[in-house]
């Protein structure tokens, strides 16, 4: 038989070592030594980049300087709120990595399921791990070999030069060097386990699946087993049933487990993502030539992708395994079962109809859509960059044509020219930052012009032209914050109701319901139809007050921002 601490010890061995030697996994019974040494170490290797770091953005005035140690250092100071937790709620992390030690398992086909689960951890925990300790050393090696190697690697505010201070100067320089080493191993390790533990949780329910499917097999087996005990054989099916209704209440434990031990990780690892592909791309954009810098960024964007996809894919899995619970069910002999038996897994399948979502920051759901609405947000502000520094937007085409499309600030019109003097017809699509032109295809095509009427008006974002760290700017940035705020108390308590009235359903499953007798049950089963629908407050009958609808506010605010920019 397969013990789950064998399971456990092998899908994430590696992973416990690695971050108990950065100080972030504290061992049992460690002394107050080992926790004064990972806070000093997380300390140090993060304030310098916080406190030396962030300033150097509020000076950069052309967009275009940014390069490779640019958005090496926004990431950083993501990994700063995402490795947090490992200090702050440690106990609830190693709660959830080795929660699954109870469970048990019988049959080899069970064992099978785990083994391929265990399989999957260590493969991407390997690729992973390699890609990020290759694009370390590839960062390092740029860093030695570049023409002036006595620079920062990151690009840093510093009061002296290292003329005037150079062991204080060379020790940042050591210090950065290991601060890009600790978060390489910290995450190289992070983003697999996380996405280890939803494929377990994944493999769990597919291990529960199985068992109810097969319930008359697995009770007649143990029946066969316990024949001396004189029980029934209708009470042993019964207590089979039971023990698949307490599997899933240990997984529907687990994942609010999950989402409360990650979701601080998880959630600022997508939001600065968002910047990370973007300022990755740009740089991208900007190489005239491969070389090695186009090596090494291409590297690291394909790491970062490989971090979101990693919790995306599998809490995608998650909910489409908690979806086919109920397939399972039907495809049992549930009519030979009593009434009794049917009426437990009618209670089952009511419960497994609401979908298992891993949501982090209260926003976002781990699913293959937040992935692409990553790359989306990434892709709009790679466009929006371009468009306010004149370089041109990636290629489209449409049809046989490819067009490049310089970036106006303001479309006025677009006249398409044929051989023979008529104007085409088109259409023009108009984004944030992206023109596309949707053209029908002509008889005659040897040869077009394309023109285009700028518009230029008086600057109309005051924040925008504000002097960085002025009186006026912080005034400006005073005043955003309260209003951001003061929106922000509307919906984040409209996110609480709604989902302590959607836990509602988990709470009444999570009881000991099937002791009732069967009008307490059947009285269960109206209020768990009732909670299907949660309460939402509206708003003006138009607005729900929840996060996603301050995101949304926060999205319009940048669209209206990019058009009031565009009429300069």
């Amino acid at each position: 038989m397969l013990e789950t601490k064998q399971i456990v010890n092998h899908s994430f061995k590696l992973h416990v070592k690695v971050l108990t030697l950065i100080g972030l996994y504290p061992p049992k019974n460690h002394s107050i030594l080992y926790s004064i040494y990972s806070i000093f170490l997380f300390l140090a290797v993060f304030v310098p980049v916080l406190v030396l770091g962030l300033p150097n953005f509020f000076f950069i005035e052309d967009v275009t300087s940014i390069d490779f140690s640019d958005f090496v250092t926004v990431g950083i100071i993501v990994y700063f709120f995402k490795i947090m937790p490992f200090l702050t709620s440690i106990t609830k992390i190693q709660n959830c990595i080795n929660y699954f030690d109870t469970f048990k398992y019988r049959v080899k086909s069970e064992e099978k399921i785990i083994e391929d689960c265990v399989g999957s951890c260590r493969r991407n925990t390997n690729v992973f791990l390699i890609g990020c300790c290759v694009s370390y050393l590839g960062f390092v090696a740029q860093v030695l070999l570049r023409e002036e190697p006595e620079k920062l690697p990151l690009k840093l505010w510093l009061p002296f030069t290292n003329e005037e201070k150079p062991l204080f100067y060379y020790c940042i320089y050591c210090a950065l060097l290991l601060a890009i080493g600790y978060a390489t191993l910290a995450c190289g390790v992070i983003d697999p386990m996380i996405g280890g533990l939803a494929c377990h949780a994944a493999a769990q329910l597919q291990l529960l699946k199985r068992n109810l499917q097969y319930l008359d097999e697995y009770a007649e087996e143990k029946n066969t087993v316990q024949s001396n005990t004189g029980k029934k054989v209708h009470d042993v099916f019964y207590e089979e049933i039971i023990g698949c209704v307490h599997r899933y209440q240990q997984i529907v434990t687990f994942v609010n487990l999950f989402k409360n031990s990650f979701s601080q990780v998880v959630f600022s690892q997508l939001l600065g993502s968002v910047f990370v592909i973007g300022l990755c791309c740009l740089q991208i954009v900007k190489m005239k030539e491969i070389d090695v810098n186009f090596v090494i960024t291409v590297n690291y964007f394909w790491v970062i992708l490989f971090q979101i996809f990693f919790y995306c894919y599998y809490g995608t899995m998650l909910i489409e395994e908690n979806y086919t619970l109920t397939n399972a069910i039907y495809m049992s002999k549930w009519y030979e079962y009593s009434i009794r038996e049917q009426k437990t897994l009618i209670i089952l399948m009511e419960r497994s109809k609401k979908p298992m979502i891993i949501t982090v920051g209260r926003i976002l759901d781990l699913s293959l859509d937040t992935f692409t609405m990553v790359l989306r947000r990434s892709y709009s502000l790679l466009c929006s960059v371009l468009a306010d520094v004149g370089l041109p937007l990636p290629v489209g085409v449409f049809g046989r044509f490819a067009l490049q499309i310089p970036s106006p600030r303001c479309l006025e019109v677009w006249i398409l020219h044929t051989p023979t003097g008529g104007a085409l017809r088109y259409h023009c699509l108009i984004f944030t930052g992206v023109v596309a032109l949707r053209l029908p295809r002509p008889h005659h095509t040897s040869s077009y012009t394309a023109l285009m009427s700028p518009k230029r008006a008086k600057p109309v974002c005051s924040l925008l032209d504000l002097e960085p760290l002025s009186y006026e700017f912080l005034q400006a940035i005073i005043y955003m914050v309260c209003v951001v705020v003061q929106i922000y108390f509307y919906c984040y308590y409209g996110t609480i109701l709604y989902e302590e009235s959607n836990s509602l359903n988990d709470a009444v499953y999570m009881g000991n319901w099937y002791k009732y007798d069967v009008k307490s049950r059947k009285s269960l089963i109206i209020l768990m139809e009732r909670t299907k629908k949660p309460s939402i407050v509206s708003a003006g009958k138009v607005l729900h007050l929840s996060l996603v609808t301050f995101t949304t506010i926060l999205q319009r605010s940048y669209s209206l921002l990019a058009v009031l920019k565009n009429q300069r």
